[in-house]
């Protein structure tokens, strides 16, 4: 071959092989970009939903991430975070670890890492737990020498200290955190939470310290640890003083305190009094989350989302305000005594139910996680889950203790009431010294389940011999426990003195247009004298009462706010064993909270409801007012329709012996071309048994399960119809209905419907 030939020889094969690479190369970097986009993309939304608090969502979407690169430096950062906030300290560890092994000057993943070894620390015997703290000192000490006002270092590291019960040197670093980043939302209340963690843990050395700090936040919390020791009265004058001099700038602590030993007084309306003074000091975003730490325990989700969104210190306020006024249980009263029966909670839980010691899943007797608990479960960390439990609900009916000493078991029994179902809770301390009691699924204690039988003969199951009842009982209770204990943590719940008779009462929310843009409300009440007078010295004569009704906005605006007093006479003319009334309001269509109390001047009874109600705007189409139920009554105030006296009734149970009295409007008929309005009204009852959905009504072709009680047929000149009807009720037998009134305009060829429940019974 010439040496020309093979020139040329390798010149083409060079050219084929810079094709080839060519060719290679511009199918893989459109294919890396669009991985590196992928990755992006899941990344971003993990954080998304990792800042919504779906940590569970965010770490499976970090994952994905990692399936396509697992050296991704921000899907393991995100992953290793998801972590932390799911309790998994040890793989969080190592997805920070695995970036610093490929970037050992990576400053978050440092500042990570010394969270996890804090958090793994916690859950490991002492030699371990002092070479997994020990490494979290370290990482904290490499960020703060690489840049000390890295996010919040200082009080990660404070939380350190405070976990070797190394208070003052935390406290000192929670200072320092302070004055390093003052921007930081979270590092003013987390100071006064490494206070509060010295008074509750070392007091006797807590005030010794504090006395010689000489700080206004020092003092503070100096007379809230005697305050803890009961010197009342010299807590009392420190924090007085402290306000005089005007040198503590988050005021709302000072008040926050005093209700506090204004409820270990039993004093609960003066807490109550100091609990808004603290709302109304709120000027800071620090002021407005000292107040939320004393109610973060009864919170639900929502409401701990809604708080974290508030900014201007009146939005605040108004977040607070709304969130009494909803647990209010006599909301039409001049005070809420819900706030100092929280109060009185707080202080007999801080005496009976703290812990503030490592919740690990080691000391967890839930091994298998079968209980589910909401994400405001997690703010508690001043309380076993008795208290949580107590503070929400205040004190079981009933109580059993298991007897064995090693892991002791205590079951509480909650009876239902108008308003909550039936509750137990099981509770056990394990692997765990001290107060540390969690919430269990069920007993473990043989004798204990024993015991339980009385309250529950499912408990009796678990201990029979055949494995299949047994495993079949056990995934019923657990559901059961589940549901009990997701629902009781989501809600909460006042509870009377064991000497008040709480009772509720009859009543209607009935509307109806009026002349103007304003709705008109009619609500009917029906108040038990056996109940109001229960605990009355002379029975049988008038009784002086207090009578209370509140008409508020669900957006939280007041619209009608009145407190009466009135003289119940022993029985009523023309209704029996009851005092009935009305009250009338003309109010905007709107969707409201209406609430109405009773309480005799004289006497230990408490009568309230409390409802939800939307009043509609019933304008330019064809439509009926609310169904409106009456009584006839000699009374000189009633009304007289079509010859019968009657007055609106609050009740829903009528007798089949006598005949039920309705009324409604019906609204915008249409003339036709003789300017003449024309409507047939069908009165339909069908059975709609307790637990069921109601029943859906097709009033051309209602059934045979429905009875067509009446029908009429208006002919007139009103664009507006008034409809009073008598309905025999002998035929229909005992049991729960739904009334369906339906109304056909003749010339619209249209029919609206209206519905009312009712229970039927034979006397």
């Amino acid at each position: 071959m010439s040496h020309v030939h093979l020139v040329m020889t390798r010149m083409f094969a060079w050219c084929v092989l810079g094709a080839a690479v060519a060719s290679l190369l511009g199918a893989t970097v459109p294919a890396a970009a669009q991985q590196r986009a992928r990755i992006d993309s899941l990344v971003a939304r993990g954080d998304s939903a990792l800042a919504l608090g779906n940590a569970a969502e965010a770490r499976s979407l970090y994952e994905a991430a990692l399936d396509i690169d697992d050296h991704a430096r921000n899907a393991l950062l995100g992953c290793g975070r998801a972590l932390l906030a799911l309790d998994l300290w040890g793989d969080a560890k190592d997805c920070f670890t695995s970036i610093l092994k490929r970037d050992s000057s990576d400053i978050t993943a440092h500042y990570e890492a010394g969270i996890a070894y804090r958090e793994t620390g916690k859950t490991k015997a002492w030699i371990l737990r002092n070479f997994d703290w020990g490494t979290s000192r370290d990482e904290f000490f490499w960020v703060m020498r690489h840049d000390s006002s890295f996010d919040d270092v200082l009080y990660q590291y404070a939380r350190l200290l405070e976990c070797r019960k190394e208070y003052p040197r935390a406290i000192a670093a929670g200072h320092a955190q302070i004055v390093k980043r003052p921007d930081l939302p979270g590092a003013g209340i987390g100071l006064y939470r490494l206070y509060r963690s010295f008074v509750a843990n070392d007091r006797a050395s807590a005030i010794e310290w504090l006395r010689g700090q000489g700080t206004p936040i020092a003092t503070l919390f100096l007379a809230d640890a005697l305050r803890r020791e009961n010197r009342l009265d010299e807590a009392e004058e420190m924090l007085d003083s402290l306000l005089a001099s005007g040198t503590v700038p988050q005021t709302q602590s000072i008040f926050l305190s005093l209700a506090r030993i204004d409820a270990k007084r039993d004093s609960l309306h003066a807490a109550e009094v100091h609990f808004w003074e603290a709302v109304d000091a709120i000027g800071t975003r620090l002021g407005a989350d000292l107040v939320e730490e004393d109610l973060k325990y009864l919170v639900s989700d929502e409401e701990m989302a809604r708080f974290s969104r508030t900014d201007l210190p009146k939005h605040a306020a108004a977040f607070f305000h709304g969130f009494w006024d909803a647990r209010n249980p006599a909301a039409s009263g001049a005070s809420n005594v819900r706030i100092g029966e929280h109060y009185r909670r707080l202080v007999y839980a801080e005496e009976n139910f703290e812990y503030t010691g490592f919740r690990t899943g080691f000391n967890n007797p839930d091994q298998y996680r079968e209980l589910r608990f909401p994400k405001s479960y997690r703010l508690n960390q001043e309380f076993n889950d008795k208290g949580l439990i107590y503070i929400r609900h205040g004190g079981p009916d009933n109580l059993e203790r298991a007897a064995q000493p090693t892991e002791p078991g205590e079951s509480w029994l909650y009876e239902a009431t108008g308003e909550t179902p039936r509750r137990i809770f099981h509770f056990q301390r394990m692997n765990a010294t001290g107060n540390n009691w969690r919430l269990i699924p069920y007993p473990q204690d043989v004798a204990l389940l024993s015991v339980l039988t009385t309250w529950d003969v499912k408990f009796g199951d678990l201990l029979r011999n055949d494995p299949s009842v047994r495993a079949r009982m056990r995934d019923e209770i657990i559901e059961q426990s589940r549901e009990t204990v997701g629902e009781a943590l989501a809600t909460d719940e006042h509870t009377w003195k064991k000497e008040v008779t709480a009772f509720q009462f009859p009543f209607s929310i009935d509307a109806f247009r009026s002349a103007g843009p304003k709705s008109l409300i009619d609500i009917s009440y029906a108040i038990p004298l056996a109940s109001l007078s229960a605990g009355m010295s002379t029975p049988g004569r008038p009784i002086p009462a207090e009578i209370g009704l509140a008409i508020r906005s669900l957006s939280g605006q007041s619209t009608v706010t009145r407190l009466d007093t009135i003289t119940v006479p022993p029985e009523e003319e023309g209704t029996r064993d009851v005092y009935m009334s009305l009250y009338r309001y003309l109010v905007p269509p709107d969707a409201y909270s209406i609430a109405m109390h009773v309480r005799p001047l004289e006497g230990n009874s408490f009568g309230k409801w409390k409802a939800e109600k939307t009043i509609p705007r019933l304008t330019s189409e064809l439509a009926l007012s609310d169904i409106q139920f009456l009584l006839p009554s000699s009374l000189k105030t009633t009304l007289e329709i079509d010859g019968v006296k009657v007055v609106p009734s609050p009740f829903s149970e009528y007798a089949n012996t006598a005949p039920l009295y309705t009324y409604f409007h019906v609204y915008d008929l249409i003339k036709d071309a003789d300017g003449k309005t024309s409507y047939a009204v069908r009165y339909l009852l069908t059975p709609a048994p307790e637990g069921k959905p109601l029943p859906d009504i097709d009033p051309e072709n209602p059934g045979e399960k429905t009875i067509l009680l009446a029908e009429k047929k208006r002919d007139g000149n009103e664009e507006r119809g008034a409809e009073f009807g008598t309905l025999d009720l002998g035929n229909v037998k005992a049991g729960r209905y739904l009334l369906t009134i339906a109304v056909k305009d003749r010339n619209r060829v249209q029919t609206v419907m209206g519905r009312r429940t009712l229970v039927v019974f034979e006397p």
